[in-house]
């Protein structure tokens, strides 16, 4: 495994952290893509279990959601942004685009927006697993990433393969580990 050192003692320091908070605590994964677009996901869990998941994008076609949340732009705006109609997105979308832009999914609809790019149903303990066994795995022909910039906590794990020019990364990005005593 790359990074065996870095990983334990970050692994020592999440293990720490879930005693710490009762195993409760909320995570922000966070992605781009060349298109000009990045989002997050927040999940939530509340005693190892996962309680909820929200999901938006913080720039979406090159427009940056607004501080309060994409209501407050034109509907119509950003579809022209999308090179649609409004109609014409919510036909291919099944969706309206505030429900594609952001939405939450609490206990009893976990998992329902699994078109959307948000991050899949993980506990940090899992992203700790995946990141052992499958994302900083010794790789000829690719670069691999770990860092843990969340106070010692996991903040990057994953790989490049050699060669690749977009949307290449396989792994992890937290933008943000925290308590959920602290909402």
């Amino acid at each position: 495994m790359e990074h065996e050192l870095t990983f334990d003692q970050s692994y020592k320091a999440w293990q720490s952290f879930k005693i710490e908070n009762n195993d409760s605590y909320r995570y922000h994964v966070t992605g781009s893509s060349w298109t000009l677009s990045s989002w997050v996901t927040i999940i939530s869990v509340d005693k190892g279990k996962i309680v909820e998941r929200e999901f938006y994008f913080s720039v979406w076609n090159a427009i940056p959601r607004p501080e309060n949340g994409w209501h407050q732009l034109s509907v119509k705006q950003l579809a022209e942004a999308s090179g649609m109609t409004v109609q014409e997105f919510e036909s291919q979308f099944g969706k309206t685009m505030l429900e594609r832009l952001e939405w939450k999914e609490p206990l009893e609809s976990l998992g329902t927006n699994n078109d959307s790019g948000a991050s899949d149903l993980y506990t940090m303990d899992d992203i700790y697993a995946m990141a052992r066994s499958k994302w900083l795995k010794n790789r000829t022909g690719a670069k691999v990433y770990f860092e843990a910039e969340n106070e010692g906590l996991i903040s990057k794990a994953g790989y490049v393969i050699d060669g690749c020019a977009d949307d290449c990364f396989e792994g992890v990005n937290i933008g943000a580990i925290e308590s959920l005593d602290n909402f």
